[in-house]
């Protein structure tokens, strides 16, 4: 849908949008949960952060607001959902995200919280490096989880010779 090389179906939808339609999408991004946008336009969020980047990041926003630290559940759940925000421009949510990053960093470190971990490094990618505790944690926990090994691996196989033993079994796709 989104070829890199000419946008397409995305160009052909922005193109042939009429008012209506761009004043709906404002609209619902004014109300809409993570969960609802993701369930019913997880297909659609470029178009939406197009549309109305402010309505977009907004959606987060409100959502960051309301998440309950202490549901470790849904602090994963929020992070898996929104990692690929981590690079947003938009200065409130930032702040958010990067307090609710640190937080579930010391959490998931201290209740050997191994799935937060992995779902703290798919968000920080290799910037986990910057995080010597998370690192350790993670590289220990590593030697007896395969999945671990292989985050580990995605993300920091040119960088760390403890992340270069993970081998796959041709499962995963």
């Amino acid at each position: 849908m989104f070829c890199t090389t000419c946008g397409g179906i995305f160009r052909r939808i922005i193109e042939v949008m009429g008012t209506k339609t761009i004043n709906d999408i404002k609209e619902i991004l004014k109300v809409i949960g993570l969960d609802d946008m993701d369930f019913y336009f997880k297909d659609w969020s470029f178009i939406l952060n197009y549309v109305d980047s402010k309505g977009y990041t907004s959606v987060f926003i409100r959502e960051v607001k309301k998440l309950d630290l202490n549901n470790i559940d849904a602090i994963d759940k929020f992070l898996l959902k929104t990692r690929r925000m981590n690079e947003s421009d938009d200065g409130e949510f930032s702040l958010l995200y990067g307090k609710v990053l640190k937080y579930s960093i010391s959490k998931a470190v201290a209740d050997s919280n191994e799935s937060l971990a992995e779902t703290v490094i798919l968000s920080l990618q290799d910037k986990v490096k910057d995080h010597p505790e998370l690192l350790d944690y993670a590289l220990s926990i590593s030697r007896h989880n395969s999945q671990m090994k292989r985050v580990l691996y995605n993300f920091l196989r040119e960088d760390m010779t403890e992340a270069r033993s993970y081998v796959g079994d041709g499962s995963s796709v």
